[in-house]
């Protein structure tokens, strides 16, 4: 999300369901980037897609390359507002809150809103502590392939104990993709 608490004149727009969607952007982006004039942020979110017929595939949270441009794009750059959309896009980041014990509420936890805010068109999102909340993780492969990786899974350490580490290898070999 990037607080814009405007548009630029030259983005082609549609509204739907309380959101403004960008008409220009490629199929990939163009239902996961939109405005929310609600909380005057613009928003940019991963996807599962579990279709029908076909494969189920994820839209992963990370704007680089073409897609940044393409975002980027969408405003003319002889607006008026070309910098401060180009600066809105640039600041799109997503919170990663820690939370602990709450002191004087045994068994209940509290947010560390200390957290800083990671940077979409750095990385992808990294969970950097166990005390960090997260809703789903996915795993992308990078590299050669024939590689190796391992991954590590414990529970939240202020959970209840007695959980086992559970330890995953995850070859990464070609074909990456069959549409056999």
């Amino acid at each position: 999300m990037s607080n814009t608490p405007f548009l630029p004149a030259s983005i082609n727009t549609t509204t739907y369901q309380g959101r403004t969607y960008f008409q220009n952007l490629p199929p990939n982006l163009v239902n996961r980037v939109y405005f929310d004039p609600n909380t005057t942020n613009l928003v940019f979110q991963g996807q599962f897609v579990d279709d029908q017929i076909g494969e189920k595939y994820l839209f992963l949270n990370v704007l680089l390359g073409a897609d940044l441009a393409a975002v980027q794009g969408l405003c003319n750059s002889s607006d008026a507002d070309y910098s401060k959309w180009i600066l809105a896009v640039a600041n799109l980041a997503t919170p990663l809150y820690a939370f602990h014990e709450n002191p004087f509420i045994p068994g209940s936890y509290v947010a560390d809103a200390s957290q800083t805010v990671t940077d979409y068109s750095a990385d992808l999102v990294a969970v950097t502590s166990s005390e960090q909340q997260v809703d789903s993780y996915a795993l992308s492969a990078t590299g050669r392939a024939g590689l190796h990786q391992l991954h590590r899974r414990q529970l939240h350490q202020s959970r209840p104990c007695g959980e086992p580490v559970s330890i995953y290898i995850a070859r990464v070999a070609p074909p990456l993709y069959s549409d056999n």
